[in-house]
């Protein structure tokens, strides 16, 4: 038989509970929500901003520092380039799409004077009246990467003035006999392309330009030219 004191001892473990569950009840707040939970991540135009250029709007100069993208395939229209970047710090993601030239046409992409430090990459560029991807003779430090030149009149990619070339393949580019795969003059560098069955030159640097773990193959007037102080390693 149990004593009064062992009584009030069970009394107290077995209220403990409910007295706990009032206390917390009393010091928490109401759990119903005091509005629609609000996005915790930035969306992907905060992260990264940037500018859709739809098919339609070719051609396109862009005109304004940035990141653009190319929604879609696009073809160019007769007697202009296909997208101009005239501004300074532009990237341009072909987000592995296909601009496509027609008879008369111009460029399939062209930087001018203020396209300093623009990049270019990922898709190809055919069949353009003119060069496939081409830059004026001041912009400075282009970067073209992952980028197919195939069937233009001219040039496949032809940069100058400390541009780079890289992992890119130009071929059967030049309807006129002075036509290379990739041009690249003044300081530049090209690295790890290749350049097939172009009309004149596969690869022609000029001006301390660099040549490094490229292939050239079957170009009408040679592989690879080596001006003004430019070299090469590691090419086949």
């Amino acid at each position: 038989m149990s004593s009064p004191h062992t009584d009030r001892i069970r009394q107290t473990w077995l209220m403990a509970p409910m007295i706990l569950a009032a206390s917390l009840a009393a010091h928490a707040g109401s759990l119903d929500p005091s509005g629609p939970p609000a996005p915790t991540m930035k969306t992907i135009q905060e992260a990264e901003p940037r500018v859709p250029i739809h098919p339609s709007e070719i051609p396109k100069t862009i005109s304004a520092p940035g990141s653009y993208y190319l929604t879609g395939n696009a073809t160019g229209v007769s007697g202009a380039d296909g997208i101009t970047i005239d501004a300074p710090d532009v990237t341009l993601d072909l987000r592995g799409f296909t601009l496509t030239g027609v008879s008369g046409s111009g460029n399939g992409i062209n930087i001018t004077t203020n396209g300093v430090r623009a990049t270019v990459h990922g898709g190809k560029v055919r069949a353009w009246g003119n060069r496939g991807i081409g830059q004026s003779d001041f912009a400075e430090s282009v970067t073209v990467y992952d980028v197919t030149a195939q069937g233009n009149g001219s040039h496949g990619i032809h940069l100058r003035n400390g541009g780079t070339i890289r992992n890119c393949s130009a071929h059967d580019n030049g309807f006129i006999t002075t036509s290379d795969g990739l041009a690249c003059e003044d300081r530049c560098l090209v690295i790890g392309s290749l350049a097939r069955a172009n009309a004149r030159f596969g690869i022609n640097v000029t001006n301390e330009s660099f040549v490094v773990m490229c292939s050239a193959v079957a170009n009408g007037s040679g592989n690879y030219v080596f001006q003004t102080g430019s070299t090469g390693s590691t090419n086949r």
